[in-house]
C-alpha cells in the first residue's frame, strides 16, 4: 500500500517514476497451498485407509435418510470424510428452497441454509481441489454458519433471518427433490464417512478425529462398514439406516487411485514424492504411483531407474505396471501426435 501525503492548499498530482521495495520475508501464497496439497495428496497414497466407501457418478445416486428431516429445533454438525473427483455439488444436505446443506456447490467448500428468503452461506475463499480426501465439517447453531476443511475454520456468516425446514429427507450425495430425478446437485466422487450430530461440535480449529463414531451427541453415524448391499447402516442406535440408490461399493484403494490422479496434475513439483512411493512396501502404493509417473509422461525421466527395478518384481501386476509407465514416459514425441490422432 503506497500512500503519498501532500501539505499545503491547492491541487496537486504525484507521479511515481520509480519504485523500489524492500521486504524481510516473501510469501507465495499459492505456492506454498500447492506444497500443502502435495504432501495432503502423498499421504493418501501412501497412508491407512477406509476399507470400504460409497462412489457417486454425479448425476443419478445417492442415499435417502428418510427418518431424518432437519426442522431447525436443535443446532446440528454435519460432517464427512470426502473425495471430490467434480465440484457442483451438494455432500449432505436437505435443500429444495429450504433446509440447509454442506459441499461445494460452486467449487468452494460451502455450509449453507435457507433463511426464509435465500440461501445463506459460509462460503471458504479458496477454491477446492479435486482428488483430495478431506476432513469436511459444517455447524448450525440457528443463528450462524460455519465451515471447516481438515480441522480448520475457514468462513463463519450469519442467517440474517429465520430458518425453514424443508420437510425432505437428509441426503447423502445429493440434495434431494421432488423431481423426477428425486435429486438435485449431484455429488461426483467418494464418502467414506458420514456423521450428523445435535449439537455445534465445533467452533475453532480442531484435530479431526480419525473415525468418525458415536456419542452421546450423535444422531447418526455412518462408518461404511457394510462393503455390500443396499443400506448403509447407523452406527448410533437410533436406526436411522440410509437407503442407497445406485451409489457403488468401493475399496480404499479407490481413494488411493484418486491421490495418484491428482499427484499427476502437479508434474514435475510431485516427482520426489511419486519416486519414493515407488519403494513402498505395499504392491498397491508402487502401481498408483507408476500410473501417476506414465501420466505425466516425458517429464518423469528420472524416475525411470527405479521404475526398471520394479520392472523386475515378482508380483506382476507391479510388473506390468512399471512396464506400462516406462513406454509412457519414453514415448516420443511423434509417437504421442499419433496416437493422439487415432484415439
Amino acid at each position: 500500500h503506497i500512500q503519498s501525503h501532500i501539505y499545503g492548499p491547492g491541487a496537486f498530482s504525484v507521479v511515481w517514476t520509480k519504485v523500489s521495495i524492500r521486504a524481510t520475508e516473501i510469501i507465495d501464497s499459492a505456492e506454498e497451498a500447492r506444497t500443502q496439497t502435495i504432501a495432503e495428496l502423498q499421504k493418501q497414497l501412501t497412508g491407512d485407509l477406509p476399507t470400504h466407501a460409497l462412489e457417486f457418478d454425479g448425476r443419478t445416486q445417492f442415499v435417502s435418510v428418510p427418518s431424518i428431516r432437519y426442522d431447525g429445533s436443535h443446532p446440528i454438525t454435519l460432517e464427512t470424510y470426502v473425495t471430490h473427483d467434480q465440484f457442483n455439488s451438494i455432500v449432505v444436505g436437505d435443500t429444495q428452497k429450504s433446509g440447509l446443506a454442506i459441499g461445494a456447490p460452486s467449487g468452494k467448500y460451502n455450509m449453507h441454509a435457507w433463511n426464509g428468503s435465500n440461501y445463506r452461506g459460509a462460503v471458504s475463499t479458496n477454491s477446492a481441489p479435486t482428488n483430495l480426501r478431506v476432513h469436511l465439517a459444517g455447524t448450525f447453531d440457528g443463528e450462524t454458519l460455519a465451515v471447516f476443511v481438515n480441522g480448520k475454520l475457514l468462513k463463519t456468516a450469519p442467517l440474517n433471518g429465520k430458518f425453514g425446514g424443508s420437510g425432505f429427507p437428509l441426503t447423502i450425495g445429493a440434495s434431494p427433490s421432488g423431481n423426477e430425478a428425486g435429486l438435485d446437485y449431484a455429488f461426483d466422487g467418494v464418502i467414506d464417512a458420514v456423521r450428523i450430530s445435535k449439537v455445534v461440535r465445533y467452533t475453532k480449529d480442531f484435530e479431526p478425529p480419525a473415525t468418525l463414531t458415536n456419542d452421546d451427541d450423535t444422531l447418526a453415524v455412518y462408518e461404511f462398514k457394510e462393503g455390500q448391499g443396499q443400506t448403509l447402516g447407523d452406527s448410533s442406535g437410533n436406526n436411522h439406516h440410509g437407503e442407497i440408490r445406485g451409489a457403488r461399493w468401493v475399496g480404499g484403494n479407490a481413494i488411493r487411485h484418486r491421490a495418484a490422479l491428482g499427484l499427476s496434475e502437479f508434474g514435475r513439483d510431485s516427482l520426489d514424492v511419486l519416486t519414493q512411493a515407488l519403494k513402498h512396501k505395499n504392491p498397491e502404493v508402487q502401481i498408483e504411483a507408476t500410473i501417476s509417473l506414465g501420466l505425466i509422461g516425458k517429464d518423469a525421466k528420472s524416475a525411470v531407474p527405479v521404475l526398471n527395478e520394479l520392472a523386475k518384481s515378482s508380483d506382476q501386476r507391479v510388473s506390468l505396471a512399471a512396464r506400462q509407465a516406462i513406454a509412457e514416459i519414453e514415448r516420443s514425441p511423434l509417437l504421442n501426435s499419433l496416437r493422439n490422432f487415432f484415439n
